[in-house]
């Protein structure tokens, strides 16, 4: 608000004094206006009439995977976070939903988001969303990535190894007639490959490997394919023949509770992350 004063209204103490009389009280209405007009704000600035700073709460903080019990998320209180408007000292996870209790209801939620901390997105490529009612939220996340590893058999073991930046752990299982069993680090698997492996021409003949099994979170089964005949092998002993670059693909929701073998994730613990979030609500 902008003040002007013209000495021709105010040529003397008394003019003065009445001059400023009347500002003040000008003032003094001006502050409690509670219904702004449109030349009082200016253009963009957002402004609800029938709502006071006193009608406001918030529901604020972050969460951290418990270490020991997957299905608790713990709120992070320390010397430099504080969770504020829940209830206990931690959020109740399953299946694929994070659920977190205020410690009171409200009448109406104006916003709730959420959002990954830098190590989920960047390390392991999670997106989180939410939905909020008066008295509770529930968070899910999402998560793409891939997992690949080569596999061979050398002549006395299997030598399994993750690729690059696609860190699935492969751990022999079993073998047997042609039909190799392994387990890896959690990959859902949307999409799922099987290709031929030379190991830098070591294998000049390889045998075709083929998926024995639909996508499941930690297990794969891989059989071999004579290119000349067109026969599965059924060989009870491996060749060196075998090989394969096995990749599997991620996609969709993530298990938050520690079941469906969700505890890593391209070799990493999902643990290390946090989840922030931040709610206006009506009281």
């Amino acid at each position: 608000m902008k003040y002007n004063f013209s000495p021709t209204t105010a040529n003397n103490v008394t003019s003065l004094k009445q001059w400023v009389s009347n500002e003040l009280v000008r003032v003094q209405l001006a502050v409690n206006d509670t219904t702004p007009t449109a030349s009082d704000i200016a253009k963009g600035t957002p402004h609800i009439e029938s709502l006071s700073a006193e009608d406001i709460r918030v529901v604020a903080g972050s969460i951290k995977q418990n270490a020991t019990d997957k299905t608790k998320w713990d709120y992070q209180n320390d010397s430099d976070s504080q969770t504020v408007g829940v209830t206990g000292t931690q959020a109740t996870a399953s299946n694929t939903a994070i659920t977190l209790n205020f410690d009171q209801t409200y009448s109406k939620c104006l916003s709730f988001v959420v959002s990954a901390d830098d190590d989920f997105a960047s390390t392991f490529g999670i997106n989180v969303g939410a939905q909020a009612t008066g008295s509770s939220a529930t968070i899910k996340a999402n998560c793409n990535f891939s997992g690949g590893a080569q596999i061979r058999w050398v002549g006395t073991q299997w030598a399994m190894i993750s690729q690059a930046g696609s860190q699935i752990n492969p751990t022999f299982s079993s073998y047997s007639n042609g039909l190799l069993n392994f387990t890896h680090d959690y990959c859902r698997g949307s999409a799922i490959s099987a290709d031929p492996y030379s190991d830098g021409n070591y294998i000049t003949n390889p045998y075709l490997p083929v998926l024995n099994n639909a996508a499941e979170n930690a297990i794969a089964r891989i059989q071999w394919m004579d290119p000349t005949t067109g026969n599965l092998l059924t060989n009870s002993t491996p060749s060196t023949r075998m090989g394969v670059v096995f990749m599997k693909s991620n996609s969709g929701p993530l298990y938050l509770d520690g079941t469906n073998d969700s505890q890593d994730i391209n070799g990493n613990s999902v643990t290390t992350g946090e989840i922030s979030f931040m709610g206006l609500f009506i009281k």
